[in-house]
């Protein structure tokens, strides 16, 4: 078995607080990107009412372009929320492995109380019966 219960418990409360973090920094990554995409595409909107800019020379490749960053603002969204739910699944991990782990060290932390008291015990009773 190796090492005991609440170490293992502990272990795996750090593992899972490890997965969290990942979570939450793909869920921020991913609103980032969609933050970027969004502004990519106002910005590029707004170049479309420059009548001496580029976007006038090639007006379907400004449409494209736009058409491409609003997409991949809703697939970063997409894909913030699917992380926002993997990161409340990982929470509820953690939160379960950490009572666990609370429950785990309670029991162990008494077990050596009782194991303390029983050698105390035995030390009075060998003195009474040697002396």
């Amino acid at each position: 078995m190796g090492r005991p219960k609440h170490e293992r418990l502990k272990r795996l409360v750090t593992l899972q607080q490890r997965v969290k973090a990942l979570h939450d920094a793909r869920h921020a990554a991913h609103l980032t990107e969609a933050r970027v995409a969004e502004q990519e595409a106002a910005a590029l909107i707004e170049s479309l009412n420059d009548p001496k800019g580029v976007a006038a020379l090639f007006p379907a490749l400004v449409h494209a372009r736009i058409e491409s960053a609003l997409a991949r603002r809703d697939a970063s969204w997409k894909e913030a929320a699917r992380e926002a739910g993997e990161s409340a699944a990982a929470r509820a991990r953690v939160e379960r492995a950490g009572q666990a782990y609370r429950q785990a060290l309670g029991q162990h932390e008494r077990a050596l109380e009782a194991k303390m008291i029983l050698e105390l015990l035995e030390q009075r009773l060998s003195r009474k019966a040697g002396g």
